[in-house]
């Protein structure tokens, strides 16, 4: 016995779990459906009352007066479900009023329903109004379990009580309290049905769009992978290259001018040898974070190699780049004291600068051989420097570009001469 109860008492708190979960949904639900529920039921009522008014004006003084009867009531209960109609924007689920509408419009039409039955005993005695009023509330309201049998359980309670006030007697009026019995039986199955089905519906919908939701941030988290590299965080090398592309079109397009930096770190291979990877890797963050404090958020930045970083200036002139550069390889050079203190590392930058003019027709693997040319020039002149090729020099001042010989250099193929810029002390 108690193990059953035990079982029992944990099915009602899954029931009311369940319950609690899709209450708001099934109150949004019946708001969104009580417009043409409410016109129809006006429509029924006020059709009703019409035809009460009508019938008492055929039949004898004593039976007239309780169709009249029926007819008034008719018409009051038309009068509140018109006014539910009206205001029924206002019934917002947030709301108290709006949380006991449901229930209340319910309880409603099963009084009315069941004072049909009640006057209908002096005609004809019968409680099929009463029974289609069960069936009509149970399958098209939405109401949590403890609530309907509780309305229920209230309109059979009256309508028990009403029927003992009739004229109907013995056998007949125990007949007519089973069958209202049996609707009210009825009604709470369908009603249950009725809200099972929606709360299973409803939380099969709430699992799949919450799995959908995380194939999504799945989706997106493999794509970021897929774009940016683990260490650092920046763009890989694939990536920059596709947005770089898009970029550099779009400044041809615009005719605004565009820069590259192409930074390398000094005997990176050193750090690694001599500290471990672990430093190397906080150097290489460390990097990352100086870059992306020193430029813009429209700018691209990318880790293009083991200890090689890039990043793109849309919009940026010859000079910007070359400030930009140099800031960047300051930064570097000053490591915050926390990386020296664990490691001991010190650590420079060697940056190339390459530039495309307004109104150029580059594409991004000649902008990239360029800021790489500039970059094997700073490191071929002793390293921890800023190099920008003749490039941006002929951007700043065409009319001197002609004074500019070309570089003998073998990696010079195609790229325009050189200009070093010494590391600031």
């Amino acid at each position: 016995m108690k193990a059953s109860l035990h079982r029992l008492w944990a099915f009602l708190k899954r029931w009311k779990h369940l319950n609690d979960q899709v209450s708001p949904l099934a109150l949004i639900a019946n708001l969104r459906f009580m417009t043409w529920f409410l016109a129809m039921l006006v429509l029924m009522v006020g059709a009703g009352a019409w035809l009460s008014f009508q019938g008492a004006t055929t039949l004898p003084p004593h039976q007239a007066e309780p169709l009249r009867l029926v007819a008034w009531l008719d018409l009051a209960a038309m009068a509140f479900f018109a006014l539910l109609l009206a205001f029924r924007k206002h019934l917002v689920p947030e709301a108290k009023l709006g949380q006991i509408v449901p229930s209340l419009l319910a309880l409603v039409c099963l009084l009315v329903a069941g004072l049909w039955s009640f006057l209908a005993q002096w005609f004809m005695p019968s409680v099929t109004l009463y029974a289609l009023g069960c069936c009509f509330v149970g399958t098209l309201l939405l109401i949590r379990p403890a609530m309907t049998l509780l309305i229920y359980g209230l309109s059979f309670v009256a309508m028990s009580w009403a029927l003992g006030q009739s004229p109907v007697t013995g056998l007949l009026l125990s007949t007519e309290r089973l069958y209202a019995g049996f609707a009210s039986v009825l009604g709470v199955a369908l009603s249950l049905v009725l809200w099972h089905r929606f709360a299973t519906a409803e939380l099969l919908r709430i699992k799949v769009q919450a799995q959908r939701q995380q194939l999504e941030a799945q989706n997106q988290q493999l794509q970021n992978m897929a774009m940016h590299d683990a260490l650092t965080g920046l763009l890989n090398r694939r990536a920059f290259e596709i947005q770089a592309e898009q970029a550099i079109s779009r400044a041809r397009r615009d005719g605004t001018s565009l820069a590259a930096l192409m930074l390398d770190l000094d005997h990176f291979k050193r750090i690694n040898d001599q500290y471990g990877h672990p430093a190397g890797d906080a150097v290489l963050k460390f990097t990352a974070d100086v870059m992306a404090a020193s430029v813009r958020e429209t700018d691209l930045m990318a880790r293009v190699g083991g200890e090689e970083f890039m990043v793109l200036l849309p919009g940026s002139s010859p000079q910007a780049a070359l400030e930009v550069a140099e800031k960047v390889r300051q930064r570097v050079t000053h490591a915050p004291p926390a990386l020296n203190t664990v490691w001991q590392v010190h650590i420079s930058a060697s940056v190339g600068v390459a530039c495309f003019a307004p109104g150029h027709m580059g594409s991004f693997e000649q902008l990239y051989a360029q800021a790489d040319q500039a970059l094997y020039e700073a490191k071929r002149l002793g390293r921890n420097r800023v190099v920008q090729s003749a490039g941006c020099l002929s951007s700043t001042n065409p009319h001197n570009s002609d004074d500019l010989k070309p570089s003998t250099d073998r990696h010079a193929a195609n790229v325009s001469p050189l200009h070093n810029i010494q590391p600031s002390q």
